[in-house]
């Protein structure tokens, strides 16, 4: 039993070197098929059969992705030319416009101790509507029994409607200056307020130098002047300051009715919305 058992150990290593090799050829045959699949792969990634370098993949991407339709495509030129035209039909500027009624505002001004008339229609421009102070003393008076005054006048071409504001700053007592001028930066501080927005620290210069100027903002349009001491026999001393406010159109100059339709509107679709079609 021990003879038979001597025998198998010797066959045995035999047999094991010859499965050894067989397992390393196949790992070598093995190995050599991955490394030319490997090479054939890269050499597929980065050269096409073209020889020129393969594209990234964005790029791929975008050469694979469906072009567009143009939306526009089917339309004229003219039409397509208006369409994408960055200048627009009828430029307009940019307006802030007052948004409460002109009565509020007449009210507004009693907070500072200019007193106004009620918003009425206006006695000497038909259509037109008014309020006014009387001219309210500001200060004491002088050795002369000259008094500085302030009046205050609004108008609108309409009873909803604000178009003009004017200040008349009468400076009658050279002394009481400085209230005068505060008294005018009140009822424009009112105003502003009203509307929500502040007026340009050059009105407030101008009113404060007691000199002429003219300046815009959000459409309205604003002047202060002052009168000629000369031309009214005042002493060189007394100043007479003019603050006029036109306020711009709350309509606006390009509503969207008054726009010209395509011809293709015309004679169509404008008339069933109930529109005429404007004139060219």
């Amino acid at each position: 039993m021990r003879s038979d058992e001597t025998s198998d150990e010797t066959a045995n290593p035999a047999k094991i070197a010859k499965a050894v090799n067989r397992v390393r050829l196949t790992a070598v045959a093995a190995a050599l098929v991955a490394a030319v699949a490997g090479t054939a792969s890269i050499g597929w990634w980065f050269l096409r059969e073209d020889g020129a370098v393969e594209p990234q993949t964005s790029a791929l991407e975008e050469d694979r992705a469906p072009q567009a339709a143009d939306p526009l495509g089917g339309l004229p030129e003219d039409t397509r030319s208006r369409l994408t035209d960055p200048v627009p039909d009828r430029p307009d500027l940019f307006k802030l416009v007052y948004g409460g009624h002109p009565r509020d505002l007449c009210s507004a001004f009693n907070r500072v101790g200019v007193p106004m008339s009620a918003w009425t229609p206006d006695p000497l421009k038909e259509g037109g509507w008014q309020c006014s102070s009387d001219l309210i003393a500001v200060g004491e008076e002088n050795g002369e029994a000259k008094q500085s005054t302030i009046f205050v006048n609004l108008r609108g071409g309409a009873e909803d409607r604000l178009d003009f504001l004017r200040i008349k700053m009468n400076g009658d007592n050279p002394d009481t200056l400085g209230e005068i001028k505060a008294a005018t930066r009140d009822v424009l501080d009112q105003v502003a307020g009203r509307y929500g927005w502040e007026w340009p620290q050059s009105l407030y210069d101008a009113i404060s130098r007691a000199g002429s100027a003219e300046m815009s903002i959000r459409g309205a349009e604003i002047k202060v002047r002052r009168e000629r001491s000369d031309l009214v026999n005042d002493g060189t001393d007394v100043v007479r300051l003019n603050v006029v406010i036109d306020f711009p159109d709350g309509a606006g100059s390009a509503r969207g009715d008054d726009f010209s339709p395509f011809e293709w509107e015309k004679g169509g679709e404008w008339e069933k919305c109930g529109r005429e079609t404007p004139k060219e």
